[in-house]
């Protein structure tokens, strides 16, 4: 909690040039920051009504026993997208080696087959579309950290 004071005391004086009068003038300003109010504030809401103070008080706790607990679904709600993200990662990982190894080993048994055209195009698009997908998803991972 924080509270400040600032008393800014002004003279004024008449427009009248034969006036000898001055008036002092107090200007209190008082700014509180945070749930609860300054002490004085706070006694006298208990003076007005018995109890009140104690119910400022609880409702400062409920409010913050609230907020760390939004906070906490927060970072955990962060946690399990990003465990999301790594295992889509992986299976995207794992497929890829899975197509990747397919286009090679099929390639190679038509290529032994009898058409090493045939098997060599198989096998060298399987590879060229992973690269292709593996430079372009790492182009747009690149520009998704720069946004």
């Amino acid at each position: 909690m924080a509270t400040r004071k600032r008393n800014s005391p002004t003279k004024q004086q008449s427009n009248n040039p034969n006036a000898s009068k001055q008036q002092m003038v107090s200007v209190s300003h008082l700014i509180t920051q945070g749930p609860l109010p300054n002490p004085e504030i706070l006694d006298r809401y208990e003076q007005i009504l018995t109890g009140a103070a104690d119910r400022i008080m609880a409702m400062a706790e409920d409010e913050a026993r609230h907020r760390h607990e939004m906070e906490k679904m927060v970072l955990e709600a962060d946690i399990n997208g990003m465990n999301a993200d790594i295992l889509d990662t992986k299976r995207g990982q794992w497929f890829g080696l899975i197509i990747g190894l397919t286009a090679i080993i099929s390639g190679s048994i038509v290529s032994i087959h009898g058409a090493p055209w045939a098997g060599g195009f198989i096998g060298a698009s399987g590879v060229a579309g992973l690269v292709t997908a593996f430079i372009r998803g790492r182009n747009q991972n690149d520009n998704g950290k720069k946004n």
